[in-house]
């Protein structure tokens, strides 16, 4: 049976900030301790809920997932172009290669990637850390955390979701993006990014004034020197294709 917590251990475990970042989580515990396992991850400084929900992924705070991913939940089986990409994107993933997996809304990119990090942690016990880069984003911005982007940085293994759906300043460009790409590039971390942005548009994206195009060729050149380029296709789920 699992440990129950009480709110006053709880936050014994976790400093003043790391209990408001999860606090979300911590209230769901707290409603119905029998049906959620509170799970503390001392690497990243996080509390999750489930166990067995996405083992292969660590979050900044709440959660993000309710449901598992795992291969069970996509066809495999059909051999066509869609799974041997699949197949492709899980191999790529076990042999720690970074790779800017892009491509239509609602074909799956996220919830595959999400699969493909569970069957990763199942092999090489490697966790990665998730971070939704459009909430990562505003989360700085109101709150100038830096401790949330050192986690960022130092992440053995990270997944960004979302490129370049933040509302893009020169500060999220210059002072956190970049900062997190060139600090990964330098030291060769494993870092999966999840766009809808084709490569080749990330410049016009992240181009704000016609004479920061230096800038701009820089931070691309560096997401392309990091991540492999990986293209999925597929039908839109979300609208029933």
């Amino acid at each position: 049976m699992n440990k129950i917590y009480t709110i006053d251990e709880i936050k014994e475990k976790l400093s003043q900030l790391d209990y408001a970042n999860n606090l979300a989580a911590i209230r769901c515990y707290l409603n119905q301790p029998e049906e959620f396992d509170l799970v503390f991850e001392p690497e990243f400084q996080v509390v999750k809920r489930a166990r067995n929900v996405n083992p292969g992924i660590c979050y900044l705070n709440e959660i993000i997932f309710s449901k598992q991913y795992n291969f069970d939940c996509f066809d495999l089986k059909e051999e066509n172009d869609q799974t041997l990409m699949r197949l492709r994107l899980n191999r790529d993933i076990l042999e720690k290669k970074s790779l800017f997996v892009y491509g239509a809304n609602g074909i799956g990119k996220t919830t595959f990637t999400i699969a493909c990090c569970n069957h990763a942690y199942g092999k090489n016990n490697d966790k990665f850390l998730y971070v939704s880069w459009p909430d990562f984003i505003e989360k700085i911005k109101n709150f100038d955390n830096k401790n949330m982007l050192d986690r960022v940085k130092l992440a053995k293994c990270l997944v960004i979701d979302d490129l370049g759906a933040e509302n893009i300043t020169r500060y999220s460009r210059d002072e956190i993006l970049f900062s997190v790409i060139n600090y990964r590039l330098e030291r060769q971390l494993q870092t999966i990014i999840i766009s809808n942005c084709e490569p080749d548009e990330l410049h016009r994206r992240y181009l704000l004034q016609a004479g920061e195009s230096k800038i701009t060729t820089t931070l691309v050149s560096k997401i392309t020197g990091l991540c492999v380029p990986f293209k999925m296709v597929g039908k839109n789920y979300r609208n029933g294709e």
